[in-house]
């Protein structure tokens, strides 16, 4: 079993005489660390299932781009900075997630999670200020000086590593770099 399986057995009833007759499989369904799957959990504990394994800790995902899209006719040039906009839609609820966000000119990132999403904490990261919105208050957002790579990364980069020391997560479950963008997905 992967760092998410789960092994679920069924209780033997108490009756013997259904017991004698009847054979219990252990079922392997695969639960993350979800809000949504720790609901899922408690069901199954409350219908008879023990839960053997638990699961994994957060997940690690990043988005580099050089800049943000632009309405028609707005483009960036020397000492004229506006606000590119990025939407990134969040369907991964198999465990909590850390997401790193980073850009070279200013970006407003629209987070836009699905039902069941659990984000630790967005790391922003870039040589202009940038932002994030469509988050509740309560989800740590941080600024930190990792750089901001738009193509794609090793893990032995000077950005990943910086990352990786900073949270304590030694990979990335997934990066997407592109010079330009206006909606990525996290899955």
């Amino acid at each position: 079993m992967g760092n998410n399986a789960v092994a679920l057995h069924r209780k033997p009833p108490n009756n013997k005489k259904i017991q004698r007759t009847r054979k219990f499989t252990p079922l392997i369904l695969t639960l993350g660390c979800s809000k949504r799957n720790e609901i899922m959990r408690q069901v199954l504990l409350f219908f008879g299932f023990l839960i053997i394994s638990g699961c994994a800790g957060p997940a690690l995902h990043g988005i580099g781009i050089y800049e943000g899209s632009y309405p028609s006719g707005v483009r960036h040039s020397f000492g004229f900075h506006p606000d590119g906009h990025v939407e990134v839609k969040i369907y991964d609820t198999d465990q909590p997630l850390v997401i790193v966000l980073s850009s070279y000119e200013p970006v407003v990132w629209k987070l836009v999670p699905d039902i069941g999403v659990e984000i630790k904490e967005i790391i922003i990261s870039g040589y202009h200020p940038s932002k994030v919105v469509g988050l509740n208050s309560i989800i740590k957002v941080s600024r930190q000086p990792f750089g901001h790579p738009y193509k794609s990364i090793s893990s032995n980069s000077k950005f990943a590593i910086k990352v990786f020391e900073y949270t304590g997560i030694n990979e990335f479950k997934s990066y997407q770099g592109s010079y330009n963008g206006a909606i990525f997905s996290i899955h």
